[in-house]
């Protein structure tokens, strides 16, 4: 044994945490893309528009890497969950013959 040992919780907290992070985040690009309107001076809402989509397309990819990474916690979760109801019911199974 390596003496580590999984809190299987806190990696589902993790994962939902995450979950909501990214909810807020592709929230914030959906805001983002709505548009600016008219903004006065010729230019400025060309220029607006520019940084709103840049700043939009970078929050997409901060929610695809935030969603990447709750689905990895979320397997990790599920894993070490699969893992220990098995070692649990081979060690019932032992203590049966025994």
């Amino acid at each position: 044994m390596t003496g580590y040992e999984a809190d299987a919780d806190s990696l589902r907290g993790a994962a939902t945490g995450l979950d909501r992070v990214a909810g807020d985040v592709a929230a914030a690009a959906n805001g983002l893309d709505t548009g600016s309107g008219d903004l006065g001076p010729a230019g400025v809402d060309v220029q607006l528009r520019r940084l709103t989509e840049q700043w939009t397309k970078r929050l997409r990819t901060v929610h695809d890497d935030l969603a990447a990474a709750a689905e990895g916690v979320r397997s990790a979760h599920e894993q070490y969950t699969r893992i220990d109801d098995d070692a649990a019911r081979e060690l019932r199974e032992i203590q049966r013959w025994q």
